[in-house]
Formats: structure tokens, C-alpha cells, sequence
């Protein structure tokens, strides 16, 4: 199990919570391609931080940069 942020299903703000990776590996994009780990990615901060931000604006956002 993950957890992920999620887009709002019909809640009206992101949710976060476990997705079975089952459900994960049987999603296919566009092209019929499956959703793949970028293993470059580097995290701009704590999956808190970003759940704090998402509902308060009620979508998912990238994280600002501290100035």
C-alpha cells in the first residue's frame, strides 16, 4: 500500500490516504502506457506539507520555494 495525494473525488478538496498497489499498476494513461516511479524526482518537502497545502486550496500544488 501507498500513500498518495488524490485528486478530489467529488469531495471538494485533494484526499490523501492508501491506494492498493494493485490499482495502481492496473491504471493506464494515454497510449494505454502505466503509470511508472520517476526515480529522478526529488521531493521539494514533506508529503504533510503538501496535504496542509492541498486542502486548504482545495487542489493539488507544487510547493513555493522558501524566499
Amino acid at each position: 500500500m501507498y500513500r498518495w495525494p488524490a485528486p478530489t473525488r467529488g469531495l471538494g478538496y485533494p484526499e490523501l490516504g492508501f491506494v492498493p498497489l494493485s490499482e495502481l499498476q492496473n491504471v493506464r494513461r494515454k497510449l494505454g502506457l502505466p503509470v511508472e516511479c520517476n526515480l529522478w524526482s526529488e521531493a521539494k518537502g514533506p508529503l504533510f506539507a503538501f496535504a496542509a497545502v492541498a486542502h486548504r486550496t482545495e487542489h493539488i500544488v507544487e510547493l513555493m520555494a522558501a524566499a
